[in-house]
């Protein structure tokens, strides 16, 4: 195995010089830490972040809090975990993933002053999220991986929700589509003020307004069989509805599959777009998902980057980005039907889908 000689040697830097990139007891300037890093990655070695810690009164490892809940995390949120683990490793710290409840956070900053924590990473934040100002409390160092409604003075890395929604909704209307939808995630994300979906559903709204089209959305759980009801939903409320955006990927696969059920074809009768999906999952679907998603990898280091930041140069302005993810047009997206289409499926459609009786007496 490759030693801390090693890396000097290749670096062409004494070992003490190394000690200090990896602690951080000593400044070192911006092209010698580079080569330590580039010489580390050649040997393929790993730091002892005990020893490094010992050294440098510093444990360099990072908490991932990610908060427990019923949805498991999904192929989506591993994008970023490990994304965020590989900026942290090539920068000589290590991350570990946290599931947390609310009573954790008083064990988090326990870790902290006793320096088995340097600092914190935020997922799945909320726009009024009490973990934020608690650890701030506490002194404990933190980025986030999206963004609170106040967030001037915290390191974040976003999706740029504004620009995506709309590049989505532009793309949408100029293929000639008036009756949109919106597949968001479930209702209590949103009354708990999740920053993410929240974001989504005010952006999506400001470009519908824009475009002058007509938009119906509809919050769904993180699950197939209710993307299969949100398919009815829609074409209850607006049979018109020739195009849905979605921020919801379990969803999206159950609206997908009750379009086929009901004999409605993608792209020809009805174009789906996906904002939310792992990039690993959108050739799985049948036709392949035309999607605008947020980069997760490219998210997800950039948090991590931003909170290393912030343990070495905690004088300096907090690290903050935006990041916008391409179009890539598939296979689930294509021009609007004609005119006289739309009127013949809406009109199929309000027949297929008309609610049962029991079904009335239960919609709001």
């Amino acid at each position: 195995m490759a030693t801390r000689a090693d890396v000097a040697k290749l670096a062409g830097v004494s070992t003490s010089t190394v000690s200090y990139a990896l602690s951080g007891a000593r400044p070192i300037s911006e092209a010698t830490r580079l080569r330590i890093e580039a010489a580390m990655r050649q040997l393929g070695y790993t730091p002892n972040a005990l020893a490094s810690g010992l050294a440098g009164r510093r444990s360099r490892i990072i908490a991932l809090l990610f908060p427990a809940g019923p949805r498991v995390i999904a192929s989506t949120d591993m994008e970023y975990v490990i994304a965020a683990a590989d900026a942290a490793r090539e920068r000589g710290y290590h991350l570990v993933v946290w599931t947390t409840s609310g009573s954790d956070l008083e064990e988090v900053r326990r870790l902290r002053g006793t320096g088995l924590v340097d600092g914190v990473l935020l997922m799945e934040v909320l726009l009024q999220d009490e973990r934020v100002r608690y650890l701030q409390d506490g002194d404990v160092p933190l980025a986030l991986i999206g963004r609170t409604a106040d967030f001037d003075d915290l390191a974040y890395a976003d999706a740029d929700f504004d620009r995506t929604a709309e590049l989505a909704v532009e793309y949408l209307a100029g293929l000639g589509h008036r009756d949109l939808g919106l597949l968001n995630a479930p209702r209590h994300l949103l009354d708990i003020g999740s920053g993410a979906c929240t974001r989504v559903a005010q952006s999506v709204a400001k470009a519908i307004d824009r475009a002058g089209l007509n938009l119906v959305a509809l919050p769904c759980e993180h699950a197939a069989p209710a993307g299969r009801e949100a398919f009815e939903d829609f074409f209850r409320k607006s049979p018109q509805t020739t195009g849905v955006i979605s921020f919801n990927w379990e969803a999206t696969v159950g609206l997908m599959q009750q379009a086929q059920k009901r004999g409605v074809a993608i792209p020809e009768q009805l174009s789906v777009v996906s904002l939310a999906n792992s990039t690993g999952m959108v050739e799985i679907t049948i036709p392949a998902l035309t999607t605008i998603s947020p980069p997760g990898p490219e998210i997800g280091r950039a948090a991590a980057l931003a909170l290393i930041e912030r343990l070495e140069h905690p004088e300096a302005a907090p690290a903050q980005s935006l990041v916008m993810g391409p179009l890539v047009e598939r296979g689930s997206s294509g021009p609007a039907p004609r005119s006289d289409a739309v009127g013949l499926f809406a009109a199929r459609a309000s027949r297929v889908h008309k609610p049962s009786l029991s079904a009335q007496r239960r919609s709001p």
